[in-house]
């Protein structure tokens, strides 16, 4: 067993035993599987406009989905305004993605996670946001 599957053992474990809540079991994992132990934070404006905001979902392509940025979604044009976690159980893990519609409403997009790479590699949460790509 090599010390990433023990360290991500650990993880599981201390999760179950309630030590660790999901979160913090997700950001371990992504740590775990190369994300960044920091993140940077934002400005006041930006947390108001959640520009640049790092969340934690993917685009349809792969790329890290970003607030405030416009994105396809179902042939309509959205813009991402910010991610919440939600979670049943520790591998019943989902994000809601909110974005503005067309409409000038407020919506949101269920994310699943997926473990295409094993549960001890963390989950990706890959969405139906396709990028807008600029001519």
């Amino acid at each position: 067993m090599t010390d990433k599957t023990k360290l991500g053992a650990e993880i599981i474990k201390a999760t179950m035993n309630g030590d660790m809540d999901s979160a913090a079991m997700v950001a371990a994992f992504s740590v775990l599987s190369g994300g960044p132990l920091l993140k940077p934070s934002a400005t006041r404006e930006k947390k108001a406009t959640g520009l640049d905001a790092i969340c934690n979902t993917q685009d349809s392509q792969g790329n890290v989905l970003v607030a405030g940025t416009n994105y396809q979604l179902r042939g309509q044009k959205v813009k991402v305004l910010r991610e919440q976690f939600g979670g049943g159980n520790m591998m019943d893990t989902y994000f809601r993605i909110f974005y503005l519609g067309s409409d000038l409403e407020e919506h949101f997009e269920c994310v699943d996670a997926k473990y295409s790479r094993g549960v001890l590699n963390g989950p990706i949460y890959k969405s139906q946001f396709d990028p807008i790509k600029e001519k």
